[in-house]
């Protein structure tokens, strides 16, 4: 593969509820405020993502209700919040 064909993306996995698989979403960079979102849930990692376009306070506001809810996620507030506003 080369470096041309490698997507700019960031991979969180957010754990499932408790004896439920973890789901894995794909966040592109935030275009105009939408960030384009491939999830896996359920453990349906050989299924086609459910693709999405949340905007950037729609998946912050996902990610911190599920810390809320005692469940891990596999990237911190900070790193997610930077990559939403396009900082490395």
């Amino acid at each position: 593969m080369t470096a041309s064909e490698w997507r700019d993306t960031l991979v969180v996995q957010i754990a499932g509820p408790e004896g439920k698989p973890p789901s894995i979403v794909e966040l592109e960079r935030p275009r105009g405020g939408r960030v384009r979102a491939r999830e896996w849930r359920d453990g349906e990692w050989t299924l086609p993502a459910r693709e999405s376009e949340p905007s950037c306070e729609e998946l912050l506001e996902r990610f911190d209700r599920a810390r809320k809810e005692g469940r891990q996620v596999s990237e911190d507030s900070l790193r997610i919040r930077a990559w939403l506003e396009g900082r490395p």
